[in-house]
């Protein structure tokens, strides 16, 4: 029986969003990190998509959730709020 680890493929996936969207907005700062962690859904979305695919690849998968991935997702979610904290704060409070 195969195994499958629920969030390797996710988490990978979000860390090329994330960078990504990081990455874009040093060169366009009008991408706000506000915008940018109002996609945090999107961790659950991929996450749902990838249980679905892999289930329905095989019936003798058994799945095995990847802790560490999950809570390294959520680590990034958390960081790209605090983020958009940090950035509302200075504009408003700041200026």
């Amino acid at each position: 029986m195969k195994t499958h680890r629920v969030g390797s493929y996710t988490f990978g996936g979000m860390l090329i969003i994330a960078g990504t969207l990081m990455l874009i907005r040093i060169f366009i700062p009008q991408l706000s990190y506000d915008i940018i962690s109002r996609c945090w859904p999107v961790v659950f979305i991929s996450l749902g998509i990838e249980i679905l695919v892999a289930n329905f690849r095989s019936t003798k998968i058994k799945f095995v959730y990847d802790a560490p991935a999950i809570f390294l997702m959520l680590v990034i979610v958390v960081f790209t709020i605090g983020m958009a904290c940090a950035e509302f704060s200075i504009h408003h409070y700041l200026s």
